[in-house]
């Protein structure tokens, strides 16, 4: 059981939403446009990176990475009006529900642009329960800066706030703004990946964090 936790921060894509078939299809347009063929979906997992940029610069474009993140939102966005849209895991609201309910503020870190994610979470009927949401727009800050900054906003500590994540960049990024880590495999990285990292622990389901911080 990690002590004294005052703040529960997020990522959204893989952990609070399974919106792998519209990202995955976004990041295949920006690839197409730019002349690189479709992988398969499991490629692409293994091959997923921290952004869209990210993944369009590892196949050996050079970008502008405010551009490319402002034509991802758009070509998501599309991606989903025309129907495929993410889906909220099923145990998300009991966990929020018990987080608030034990006095832990709630927030999110993501590299999702801040309105698709303040859309889907309206869609959800979850954007309430969140205290702060910190999304990606243009060239972001990098996650690391923004939990750090999260933690300030409320005048916790770092080592008073945990980070949920599915990937090992985000991890990664949790234990450089010394903040607690767990993973969940939920997402878009598998269970050896995310151990590979050492996280406080990792879970099959997000409803086993209760175990560790409520």
């Amino acid at each position: 059981m990690l002590d004294d936790i005052r703040l529960a921060i997020f990522d959204h894509s893989g952990v609070l939403s399974d919106d792998r078939p519209p990202v995955y299809e976004a990041n295949m347009v920006l690839l197409q446009r730019r002349g690189t063929n479709r992988i398969t979906f499991e490629d692409w997992l293994r091959a997923s990176k921290a952004s869209a940029a990210d993944l369009v610069e590892s196949f050996g474009h050079r970008i502008d990475r405010a551009s490319v993140s402002s034509e991802y939102a758009e070509v998501y966005s599309d991606i989903v009006v025309g129907g495929l849209a993410p889906t909220m895991y099923v145990d998300v609201p009991e966990v929020l529900d018990q987080l608030k309910e034990n006095s832990i503020r709630l927030g999110i870190v993501s590299s999702h642009p801040t309105q698709n994610l303040i859309t889907e979470l309206g869609g959800y009927g979850i954007r309430d329960l969140f205290d702060d949401i910190s999304g990606a727009d243009g060239d972001p800050v990098p996650k690391n800066k923004r939990l750090v900054q999260m933690c300030g906003g409320f005048s916790f500590r770092p080592d008073q706030a945990v980070f949920v994540e599915d990937t090992i960049y985000g991890l990664q990024h949790g234990k450089d703004a010394g903040v607690h880590t767990i993973g969940v495999t939920t997402g878009y990285h598998n269970r050896e990946r995310l151990e590979a990292e050492k996280p406080y622990a990792v879970l099959d389901s997000l409803k086993e964090i209760l175990d560790y911080i409520a």
